[in-house]
């Protein structure tokens, strides 16, 4: 059930999005595990257009879920809130360091 998306340019990856479909009892969403930007083609709306397609494409297949990690504070953060996500209280990040 993974998922990975592309936009190129002149054969240069330009933007990705890579993740799986999690399913749930009455619900799947896509994990994304990773979505980057090369930095020759950020603060160009890229971005934000990925993520419009990587929507376009789960609606099409019912999904109407996304979700990710991303650091508290640094510029992703509000990349991500510009595009529509929000932090979730009632979920809560774990590591376990040994």
């Amino acid at each position: 059930m993974s998922r990975g998306y592309a936009i190129c340019d002149n054969g240069r990856i330009a933007g990705m999005c890579i993740g799986r479909i999690m399913t749930y009892l009455d619900f799947k969403e896509l994990f994304i595990d990773e979505f980057s930007v090369h930095p020759d083609y950020q603060g160009q709306g890229l971005g934000g257009r990925l993520l419009d397609y990587v929507k376009g494409e789960l609606h099409k297949e019912g999904i109407g879920t996304m979700l990710l990690n991303t650091e508290r504070g640094y510029p992703a953060e509000k990349f991500y809130e510009k595009n529509g996500f929000k932090t979730d209280d009632g979920l809560i990040f774990m590591l376990c360091k040994f």
